[in-house]
């Protein structure tokens, strides 16, 4: 599952939560769900509109991780997992730290600690952690 709310400054928003979807992909400058190639919010401007209405933040509420990637399949680095993970003005930020821009002119998003572009930055629900089952020793 993965949940997150669309923002505005004067502190609305909208959230979005989905069972049946374990992560959401910004392709170019829309943001579509799973594997669905019909986007729910795009990007126009530094706002991300959804149902008509422009909203400046998404907010991702449980840990993610975060996947760059092509068209034509090609996976770059898999970052996180990230107990805070947000995206303001077409960057996205982990932590506290700026992790990707998104290029309106090229229409991807250029990795910051590389300097790669990616047609596709996914985020994913982490894992929970396993929990480590005790043994008696005999």
């Amino acid at each position: 599952m993965i949940r997150f709310k669309l923002s505005k400054n004067d502190s609305s928003a909208v959230w979005v939560t989905s069972t049946a979807q374990s992560r959401v992909r910004f392709l170019q400058g829309v943001l579509c769900r799973d594997h669905e190639e019909h986007p729910f919010a795009s990007l126009q401007g530094n706002e991300w509109h959804f149902h008509a209405e422009g909203f400046e933040d998404i907010v991702f509420e449980d840990a993610v991780m975060v996947v760059f990637s092509n068209d034509a399949q090609a996976r770059g680095p898999c970052l996180g997992p990230f107990e805070d993970f947000h995206t303001l003005d077409g960057e996205a930020y982990a932590e506290g730290r700026l992790l990707a821009a998104f290029d309106r002119d090229a229409c991807s998003w250029r990795d910051i600690s590389t300097g790669d572009s990616w047609t596709t930055l996914t985020v994913v629900a982490a894992e929970p952690p396993r929990r480590r089952e005790a043994h008696s020793v005999s």
